[in-house]
């Protein structure tokens, strides 16, 4: 099987909406592994791995976001990885 890892920062308001939680829940939902945490400057970044129908489905619900939540950028990254890095998928904290 051929894993993709992605990278993701989304801006915008993106914290104080329950974004985190909202993008563990589709993790979740999807089977990837990764973390998602708040950064300083406001932004939310996320680290995922899965399979390219996971990542891609993975991205359409970081698009959207959760009600409340309004994106203004999404900057990612995807590439090719053999490395389950992850055991599940977390909330860090920094």
């Amino acid at each position: 099987m051929s894993l993709k890892k992605i990278d993701v920062v989304i801006s915008g308001r993106v914290q104080g909406v329950g974004f985190r939680y909202y993008v563990l829940a589709k993790a979740e939902m999807l089977g990837i592994t990764g973390w998602v945490a708040n950064l300083p400057g406001g932004e939310v970044k996320t680290v995922a791995v899965g399979d390219e129908t996971q990542i891609s489905d993975f991205l359409s619900y970081l698009k959207k976001g959760p009600s409340g939540a309004w994106i203004e950028n999404i900057d990612y990254k995807i590439e090719n990885t053999d490395n389950i890095e992850f055991r599940g998928f977390d909330i860090k904290y920094w």
